[in-house]
């Protein structure tokens, strides 16, 4: 049944029965076309409900694909920032203490980016457009970093070197 002032044989059966369809699975309902066959009637609604669900099925993975995208982002910034100062070799000579929290907290990033890709393996195929933020780039200099602070002398240092290593073989 059509709202006044539409005329149906203006359209297509194809291309009126297609609006209906989106309109109807976009769950926007704009009234001007109702179905009143039975059949009709009982598969509109459930052609609204997959839509509803289509949306926010998209929706829900869009909001889980972005933060594992960041968080891999991250972990590579950080290296990159870390390769870039050259600090971090130095410490690691010297023995500093805070070098074995600062690997043991890369390990544990490098755990959650690998956790991520499990989860989300789409977003291996995302590209990134610097060489600041690109993982594989990353990963070379952790392995570096990894067995440089397994030689260490102090062995906190050669412990946290040891973990990031067995992460990048996880990984």
């Amino acid at each position: 049944m059509y709202s006044p002032g539409i005329a149906p044989g203006r359209y297509s059966d194809f291309a009126e029965a297609l609006y209906v369809s989106l309109v109807t699975l976009a769950t926007l309902g704009y009234g001007d076309v109702v179905a009143t066959a039975p059949a009709l009637r009982l598969l509109s609604p459930l052609q609204a409900l997959t839509g509803f669900v289509l949306f926010t099925a998209s929706v829900s993975w869009l909001t889980q694909l972005y933060p594992a995208l960041a968080r891999r982002r991250t972990l590579a910034l950080r290296t990159s920032l870390l390769r870039s100062s050259g600090g971090l070799e130095a410490l690691i000579e010297t023995g500093n203490p805070s070098v074995a929290a600062v690997l043991q907290e890369l390990a544990a990033q490098l755990a959650q980016v690998r956790v991520d890709l499990g989860q989300n393996a789409e977003s291996y195929y995302f590209v990134e457009s610097t060489e600041t933020t690109s993982l594989p780039l990353a990963l070379e200099y952790l392995q570096q970093l990894s067995r440089r602070a397994a030689e260490s002398s102090d062995a906190s240092i050669a412990a946290s070197g040891a973990i990031l290593e067995r992460s990048m073989q996880d990984f």
